[in-house]
């Protein structure tokens, strides 16, 4: 209660009581002194204090760290309520899509904006996905033909790769066939699985990898938001310490799998 009374201006003072209930400090818990809050009390306590600072922008890195899912509701109602604009860097899908309008994109070619939440930006990024790919085969037909001027002015694709082509009358080219069309395509796929393969194979590897190491971080963070959890010291300090090693080798399967999928678009751009 004292360290949000620091910081609360206003009529808002008022309502202090009522504020720390809803980030799940009811009754006498509002009394605690914070030494002896676990790991997701104080998350809840600073988040807490942060929304009662007259400020009108937030950046939040990990928020949701520390919090099991009812903190997390918490948090996303309070956040929907915050009239300023806020940033956060986060890999919890489920906790943003309700809360976010835009999508900052950082890649090795620049910054993207996407308007809409996270779920929206990954529909974007596979239909722009599928468009690419789309472009890649007629890219491939093109790079096996030339262009050449045709009769009503239109551009026209011929295959340069017949071996003796006979020239039509006129010294005119004719157009290649849907057949040959269809194999170009087909060749400039199985180059491009070809190549990508064992990327891919090890992109799938390093995302069980991931998914089996939030699986295990959400479970130490649900343990480590119950008190009872910090009665046996022994226990607690190994949790806590696999819990710091399992977040580092997170980072590191993140850094990862961001490298491999470069790597991905590099090949698909070189064949383009």
């Amino acid at each position: 209660m004292q360290i949000v009374e620091e910081v609360a201006e206003g009529a808002i003072r008022t309502k202090l009581r009522t504020i720390l209930g809803s980030f799940l400090f009811q009754g006498d818990d509002v009394f605690k002194k914070v030494s002896v809050l676990s790991g997701g009390e104080k998350s809840r306590l600073a988040l807490a204090k942060m929304l009662l600072q007259p400020a009108n922008f937030l950046i939040m890195d990990e928020p949701t760290n520390h919090l099991d899912m009812r903190s997390k509701k918490v948090l996303q109602e309070a956040l929907l309520a915050y009239e300023g604009t806020y940033i956060i860097v986060s890999h919890d899908r489920a906790f943003l899509d309700p809360i976010v309008n835009k999508v900052v994109e950082f890649s090795v070619s620049g910054v993207r904006t996407y308007l809409g939440n996270v779920s929206e930006y990954l529909e974007r990024k596979k239909v722009e996905k599928e468009s690419a790919s789309g472009r890649m085969s007629e890219a491939a037909i093109l790079s096996k033909g030339a262009r050449v001027q045709g009769g009503e002015g239109e551009n026209k694709i011929i295959n340069t790769h017949i071996s003796n082509p006979s020239p039509a009358k006129g010294g005119q080219v004719s157009h290649i066939t849907e057949k040959e069309r269809k194999r170009l395509e087909a060749e400039a796929r199985q180059e491009l699985h070809k190549k990508t393969k064992p990327f891919k194979e090890k992109l799938e590897k390093v995302e069980k990898e991931i998914e089996k190491m939030e699986e295990r971080k959400i479970e130490i963070e649900m343990l480590m938001a119950d008190p009872e959890f910090y009665k046996n010291g022994e226990e607690a300090k190994k949790i806590a310490h696999e819990y710091g090693e399992v977040k580092m080798t997170l980072q590191e399967r993140y850094s990862a799998w961001a490298e491999v999928t470069d790597k991905i678009e590099k090949v698909k751009n070189s064949i383009t």
